[in-house]
């Protein structure tokens, strides 16, 4: 038999053991299909070679208590509200590496999951749903956005006290960012960065710099799409020179002015006076 679907409420709150591997050919997880069965031995497994599962709903997994394996989910597009929260076996195991098409982390998605997420190559995510990840304290797991993507929505608390590692190098279509989205999430492995084009304004800024409040990882400030050479972007993410590359040999950044750097320029037998100029070094020359 060839199973396609698993359907709404199908498992929910079962209390024997459920067995389901090599789902190869299973295209749909709906709603609540697995919620709180509760039998500690259950398994359900999708690891094989060819795999056509594109959904899994809302509150699927939630409260599952068996172990979850699911490895290379490449055409799944969506994870529901709720569908893995409070997961809570340690072996579980929810993996995306290769190039996929997932476009939507639902709310809670991932909340007081306790596997391990792998989430790498997301390029064509657009939404991270509140509390997707919040709580996911597993400390192997990654949630990795590449530099080419479609992320427009983070929501609130979406990574609060995530564990794992977090990588958002490039905003440029970020669009909302929720409070507290990065609250006491990451490690010191992950890297975000805090500006994109459409998120250059005070207030917004504002929001950002809230979202990352107690983050535990690093922060870079980039504005690749308009700051171009000879320039740099600040906390405020606007562009600014950077007179490393623009204050040439011999001269210093003053209050973003280059200046003659005397330390280099003055020559033997010279000294600097207060006003800047290289006058003559008495103690040696006489």
């Amino acid at each position: 038999m060839r199973l396609t679907t698993i359907g709404a409420n199908a498992f929910n709150n079962f209390k024997g053991r459920i067995t389901l591997k090599i789902l190869n050919m299973l295209k749909s997880i709906d709603d609540g299909a697995f919620k709180q069965a509760s039998n500690t031995s259950s398994v359900v497994e999708i690891t094989g070679k060819w795999k056509w599962l594109t959904t899994i709903g809302s509150d699927a997994f939630r409260e599952f208590k068996g172990t979850i394996t699911l490895k290379n989910l490449n055409v799944l597009t969506t994870i529901g509200n709720y569908a893995f929260n409070l997961a809570t076996h340690t072996d579980n195991v929810v993996e995306i590496t290769d190039e996929n098409a997932l476009t939507t982390i639902g709310a809670n998605a991932f909340n007081n999951f306790k596997g391990t997420i792998t989430l790498q190559n997301l390029n064509l995510l657009k939404s991270i749903g509140n509390y997707a990840f919040n709580l996911a304290t597993h400390t192997e797991s990654v949630v990795s956005i590449p530099d080419e993507n479609a992320l427009t929505t983070i929501g609130a608390n979406a990574f609060m006290d995530f564990k794992g590692t977090i990588t958002l190098k490039n905003l440029n279509n970020l669009v909302y960012i929720g409070l507290n989205a990065f609250y006491k999430g990451g490690n010191a492995d992950s890297v975000i960065n805090k500006c994109g084009p459409k998120l250059n304004d005070a207030s917004v800024v504002r929001t950002v710099l809230d979202a990352l409040e107690d983050y535990k990882g690093s922060i870079i400030y980039e504005r690749s799409d308009i700051c171009g050479e000879g320039t740099t972007t600040n906390e405020n993410c606007k562009c600014v020179p950077n007179y490393k590359k623009i204050c040439g040999d011999g001269t210093t950044n003053n209050n973003g002015v280059c200046n003659p750097d005397y330390d280099k320029i003055i020559g033997h037998g010279q000294t600097k006076n207060n006003n800047g100029v290289c006058n003559p070094d008495y103690t040696k020359i006489c």
